[in-house]
C-alpha cells in the first residue's frame, strides 16, 4: 500500500479535536491580573433544557450546587456568548445581581465567613448552531440536536480548583475572522469534575442520549422529556437527540446501545465491533470507566468521530466507509473514553498529547490486532512521511512550541505536529517495551482518574517502571522538533 492509499481513511478526529484544542495557546499569549487562589467549586448540576427546533435555540434552567470559599463577594462563571441570561437566583429564590460580558458572567454573592455550599440557578436562552470548516459541530434543528461541552452551553467556573489551566473556548470561532488573540484571554477550560441530572424536552418520537443512566421518560404529548442522571463525576456534559432506532446488547454486564436513524442495517455490526474494541482496551487499560456505552449516528458530519463520557458520536458518512476505516474511527473515539474522559491533560501540550495523540496511536494498535502488522506499518509510515514533508516545507516544531499553532503556520503544519507526537508514543513503546508500556498506562489511569496530569508525570512513571532515563528521549521528541524513528520504512 502506498502512502497515498491511507489518506482517505485518515484520522479525522486528529484534525477535528486538534482544531478545537490547539488554540488553547491563545490564553498563554497575554498576561492578566492575578486571581485569588481559592475558587468556587461546582459539585453537581441539575439542568432542564427545552429546545426550539425551528429557531435553533434552547431555553435552559441550570441549577448548580457550588462550594463558595470564605470571604468571596463575587463568583465568575463562563457561558457561551450566544446565550442571554434572564435571571440568576439563590436556593431561596432571591435574585442575585450579575453582569455578563461576552462569555464571562460575574455574580454577586453574600459575603461568607467560612466555605459554604450553595445552590445557584441560571435561566438563559440562545442559539445553538456552529459551523467550523463546513462541518456542523453543535446544532439544534428539525434533523436532530447535538450539543457538546465545547459549546460551553452550561455555566462553568473559570480555572476550576483542580484544573489549573485556563484556555480558549470561543477564540477559535472567531479565529478565521481575524479577531486578535488579545481579545480573548477571558476564555476558559470548559472541563471540571461533577455529576449531573439532565432533562431534555423533545418531540415525542425522538430519543435523548447523554451520560449516565436514563432514569425517566415523561410524555406530555406532543413532546417527551428524557432525564439522564450521572452520579459519577465526569469532565463534560453533552447530549444528542433525534428520531433514532435503538438497538441494545450486553457486554460484560454493561449495556451497549446503538442509536441509528439512516444506517439501521449497520447497528448490530457496529455493536459487535465495539465489543471487540472494548475488549482490547479493557485488557490494555483496565476496566471501562463508565456505566454504559452507546454509539450515536450524527447527520452532516463527514468522517467525524468523537468520544464523550459513556458514548461516542459517529458522522453518518462514516457508516458508509469500509470496515477498516470505521474500525479506525470507532477505536479512536473509544480510546478517548479513557484518555480524555477519565484523566485530563493539565496544560496544553499534555492535553493534546494525552487526549488526542495517545488515543490516535492506540487505535492503530487495535488496527494491528485486527488487520495485521502491514496495515499498522502503512499508517505509521504514511504519517512519518507526511511529517517529514511538512516539516521540510514549514519547519519543524514540537507540541510544546507555541509558534507551531499560530495562524501563519497553517493547518497542515499544525496537523504534522500532532502526528509527530503520535509517533512519539510508538517510539516510547519501542524504548520501554510493550509490556512495560501498557503496565504503566494501566497503572497511570488507575492512580490519576478524575485528575489533571502532565506528560512529565507520565514520563516519570515510565522511568520508574522501566529503569531508564528518558530525559534525552523527551528532549528530542516531546520538547524538541526531532521526528521519532518508527523502526521501519
Amino acid at each position: 500500500m502506498s502512502n497515498r492509499d491511507f489518506k482517505p481513511g485518515r484520522m479525522k478526529k486528529i484534525q477535528a479535536v486538534m482544531l478545537l484544542s490547539v488554540f488553547v495557546l491563545s490564553g498563554c499569549l497575554t498576561q492578566h491580573k492575578e486571581e485569588p487562589k481559592e475558587k468556587p467549586v461546582i459539585q453537581y448540576y441539575t439542568i432542564q433544557v427545552k429546545p426550539s427546533l425551528p429557531e435553533h435555540t434552547m431555553a435552559v434552567k441550570a441549577e448548580i450546587t457550588v462550594t463558595i470559599p470564605a470571604n468571596v463577594e463575587e463568583m465568575t462563571f463562563c457561558l457561551n456568548p450566544e446565550f442571554s441570561i434572564s435571571s440568576v437566583t439563590d436556593e431561596h429564590g432571591n435574585t442575585l445581581t450579575f453582569e455578563k460580558n461576552y462569555d464571562v458572567v460575574i455574580v454577586d454573592v453574600p459575603l461568607l465567613s467560612e466555605p459554604t455550599q450553595k445552590k445557584i440557578t441560571f435561566q438563559y436562552e440562545g442559539q445553538v448552531y456552529r459551523r467550523v470548516l463546513n462541518v456542523t459541530w453543535d446544532y439544534i434543528g428539525e434533523e436532530g440536536l447535538w450539543v457538546r461541552s465545547e459549546y460551553n452551553w452550561y455555566p462553568v467556573v473559570p480555572k476550576t480548583a483542580e484544573m489549573g489551566c485556563h484556555f480558549w473556548e470561543y477564540w477559535y470561532n472567531n479565529y478565521w475572522a481575524g479577531v486578535s488573540v488579545s481579545s480573548f484571554w477571558n476564555c476558559w477550560h470548559h472541563t471540571y469534575w461533577a455529576g449531573v441530572t439532565l432533562s431534555v424536552e423533545v418531540p415525542e418520537s425522538w430519543t435523548v442520549i447523554s451520560s449516565g443512566e436514563l432514569i425517566s421518560e415523561d410524555v406530555h404529548n406532543p413532546t417527551k422529556t428524557y432525564t439522564w442522571q450521572e452520579t459519577q463525576v465526569i469532565p463534560s456534559l453533552n447530549f444528542v437527540a433525534g428520531n433514532y432506532e435503538v438497538v441494545k446488547e450486553l457486554w460484560n454486564g454493561k449495556e451497549i446501545t446503538c442509536y441509528v436513524y439512516e444506517h439501521k442495517e449497520s447497528a448490530h455490526k457496529y455493536i459487535d465491533l465495539s465489543k471487540e474494541i472494548l475488549d482490547f482496551y479493557s485488557d490494555k487499560f483496565g476496566e471501562y470507566p463508565f456505566q454504559q456505552f452507546s454509539i450515536v449516528e450524527l447527520p452532516e458530519h463527514a468522517e467525524y468521530s468523537s468520544g464523550k463520557p459513556s458514548f461516542v458520536m459517529l458522522g453518518s458518512s462514516l457508516f458508509e466507509k469500509d470496515e477498516k476505516e470505521v474500525a479506525h474511527a470507532l477505536s479512536e473515539a473509544i480510546a478517548y473514553q479513557w484518555w480524555g474522559n477519565a484523566v485530563l491533560g493539565y496544560d496544553t501540550p499534555s492535553l493534546l498529547s494525552l487526549e488526542v495523540c495517545l488515543p490516535s496511536y492506540v487505535s492503530l494498535l487495535f488496527i494491528k490486532e485486527q488487520y495485521g502488522e502491514d496495515e499498522f506499518r502503512n499508517y505509521l509510515t504514511g504519517y512519518r512521511t507526511e511529517v517529514e514533508e511538512t516539516f521540510a516545507e514549514y519547519g519543524g516544531a514540537s507540541i510544546t512550541d507555541i509558534s507551531a499553532f499560530i495562524r501563519g503556520r497553517g493547518l497542515k503544519q499544525r496537523n504534522a505536529v500532532i502526528l509527530k507526537t503520535l509517533l512519539l508514543f510508538h517510539a516510547l513503546q519501542e524504548e520501554v517495551g510493550e509490556e512495560t508500556f501498557f503496565e504503566v498506562l494501566q497503572t497511570f489511569l488507575a492512580e490519576h482518574r478524575e485528575k489533571s496530569v502532565t506528560m512529565e508525570t507520565l514520563k516519570e512513571e515510565f522511568e520508574q517502571s522501566s529503569g531508564k532515563d528518558l530525559d534525552q528521549f523527551f528532549e528530542q521528541y516531546y520538547y524538541g522538533s526531532d521526528i521519532p524513528d518508527i523502526g521501519f520504512s
